[in-house]
């Protein structure tokens, strides 16, 4: 439960509850489940408050500070984090549609769980940050920092994240359906990135194993992936323009070719025809 003094002086002004944090620099803001849609929080002192299930629905924080603070399950839906400072914040479980955090500092933040969908983080600093679980679809990352990211499991179904850094970001099972990753770089040359042509590969695989199913006899998933048919299609991505061993990846012309591969696959179907069994 929130504590109703503390609700108060944010909402009075912004420089008087400012001072106030001057001056009680021991006092943790209480504000827990409190309810400041659409408040102007432009450069608050929130450092390590307590916002837990609070409801900032369109609340403007534009420069504010909260690092460290706990955002576990609030509600920012629409919400302006414009250069917002949320270093290592815990953010789990919070709703964040269609907020803004450009430029905003989220490094070590807890993102877990968290909902991104259609989020702005344009050159925003994940750096080291977790998200895993994040659901990201159709968020804008162009720019976005996330070296050494936890990405693991995350929903990035049509993300853009164009011109991100990604060195040391971990996208293990993560969901990349028509993602957008024109000139994201991997800029450590030594560094193994975990978006790779066999990942790539398979999505594309996936993808299309429900429509092509050798007229309900034999599915594309039971095909062996290590034989002569998975090596054909990586002979094709690897042919794609990537930029050295840096990895820019070129996402964009991976699906250009995407109808092309369906065809070849569609072809090497028809030739093991022959070897279809009956369900």
């Amino acid at each position: 439960m929130a504590n109703q003094d503390h609700i108060d002086l944010l909402t009075r002004s912004v420089e008087i509850w400012n001072e106030w944090r001057d001056n009680n620099i021991d006092v943790i803001p209480d504000l827990q489940g409190a309810n400041l849609s659409h408040n102007d929080l432009r450069n608050a002192n929130l450092i390590g408050a307590n916002l837990e299930g609070a409801i900032l629905y369109g609340v403007n924080l534009t420069g504010a500070f909260l690092r460290k603070a706990s955002l576990r399950n609030a509600d920012l839906t629409s919400a302006t984090c414009f250069r917002t400072m949320l270093g290592k914040a815990d953010l789990s479980y919070a709703f964040l549609t269609n907020a803004d955090l450009s430029k905003a500092y989220l490094s070590k933040a807890n993102l877990t769980g968290a909902y991104l969908i259609e989020c702005y983080l344009v050159d925003t600093n994940l750096q080291e940050a977790i998200l895993f679980e994040a659901d990201l679809s159709n968020a804008y990352l162009t720019g976005a920092n996330l070296e050494q990211a936890n990405l693991e499991k995350a929903n990035l179904v049509k993300a853009d994240l164009s011109g991100a850094k990604i060195t040391g970001a971990n996208f293990e099972g993560a969901n990349m359906t028509d993602i957008i990753c024109a000139n994201s770089l991997a800029n450590d040359e030594s560094y193994e990135t975990t978006i790779n042509v066999s990942q790539i590969m398979e999505s594309v695989v996936q993808s299309t194993h429900q429509r092509v199913n050798y007229n309900n006899k034999v599915s594309v998933n039971s095909l062996d992936r290590s034989s002569c048919v998975q090596e054909d299609i990586i002979g094709k991505m690897e042919r794609l323009e990537f930029e050295n061993i840096t990895l820019k990846l070129q996402i964009q012309k991976i699906y250009e070719e995407r109808s092309h591969l369906l065809q070849e696959i569609s072809k090497l179907t028809n030739s093991i025809s022959k070897y279809s069994v009956n369900n």
